[in-house]
């Protein structure tokens, strides 16, 4: 059978939609693979305590660091690498008294820090105003991808206050978990 000029355009022209339309399915296909692909999980609560005072009023900056030695064992655990990190950000901050003052009422606000042995101070939660007769403060948490920090393997938390009075020796436990995308 001989096909006409007339219709080997047309046929080609079917083709080409044909092409079109499986390019555009496929592109659709890829980044639905893509976000099937992303992997978002939790990684703590790290649970660490540490002490603060005895502390005359005035200004107070206190220090502790969190080694981050199972970080790299959960991200493999859900089936990535280190270089495969995308984001990393603050799910949750608690810290808790445990012994020592009887709530957290001589402290004006809290801001909490993190740092790295190669990487500069970065403001990561706060809490302006502290209400009276707490003795678990839940802070304010930036959204900020601390990947780079992550990185790093060992992050310092630093908390910074303004004491409106005297403080005992008060030992405090800090809970920290971080939400991790790949």
């Amino acid at each position: 059978m001989i096909e006409t000029k007339k219709h080997l355009i047309m046929k080609r022209k079917t083709n080409l939609w044909v092409l079109l339309a499986s390019a555009l399915l496929f592109a659709v296909s890829c980044d639905e693979l893509a976000d099937a692909l992303n992997l978002d999980f939790d990684i703590g609560p790290y649970y660490v305590e540490f002490n603060l005072g005895p502390e005359d009023a005035g200004e107070f900056v206190e220090s502790f660091d969190v080694i981050a030695h199972n970080i790299v064992q959960k991200i493999e655990d859900n089936g990535g690498s280190m270089d495969q990190l995308d984001m990393v950000k603050l799910k949750t901050v608690t810290l808790t008294i445990m012994n020592g003052e009887d709530n957290f009422d001589a402290f004006e606000y809290f801001e909490i820090y993190v740092k790295t042995p190669l990487m500069s101070e970065k403001k990561v939660g706060w809490l302006n105003t502290i209400p009276t007769g707490l003795t678990t403060l839940t802070p304010n948490l930036s959204t900020d991808n601390l990947k780079d920090y992550m990185q790093e393997g060992e992050i310092t938390i630093v908390l910074k206050s303004q004491l409106n009075s005297n403080i005992v020796l008060t030992n405090v436990s800090a809970d920290i978990e971080f939400t991790v995308n790949l």
